[in-house]
Parts: C-alpha cells; sequence; structure tokens
C-alpha cells in the first residue's frame, strides 16, 4: 500500500496581493450601478464587472473565493 502525499494549500506568501482592480470589482459587487440610459440603479451580472474591470469571469470567481475578502 502506497501513500498518498497530503495536497499543500497556498501559504498567505504565494497568494498575491490585491490590486485596484480587485478593489473596484468588490465595489461593484456590493453596490447597485447607476444606469444612465434607464435613470436607475441596478446589478451588474458577474459578466458585466469582469469586463468593467478588465479580468475574466474566472478570476472574479477566483477573487471571490479568497479568504482575506471574506
Amino acid at each position: 500500500m502506497t501513500k498518498r502525499k497530503k495536497k499543500r494549500s497556498k501559504q498567505p506568501s504565494q497568494v498575491p496581493p490585491l490590486d485596484d482592480r480587485h478593489y473596484l470589482a468588490m465595489e461593484l459587487m456590493m453596490k447597485p450601478y447607476y444606469d444612465q440610459k434607464r435613470d436607475h440603479n441596478r446589478w451588474l451580472n458577474r459578466s458585466e464587472i469582469a469586463e468593467l474591470v478588465g479580468i475574466s469571469r474566472m478570476q472574479l470567481y477566483r477573487l471571490e473565493q479568497r479568504k482575506d475578502l471574506k
């Protein structure tokens, strides 16, 4: 019987620090966005937030999973 290697978790030093794009994405997820065309506030979906910030939807998902963000 062979031993299985334990999966190593990322150490805090290996997780890249948050930058301006991350903070902008967090702000857009927490507050409604004012839509000038419709003249009211609305919530943006994940694709719209990722496009406005300049990151992929997968990066946005990974950002939501970070422990330092919760």
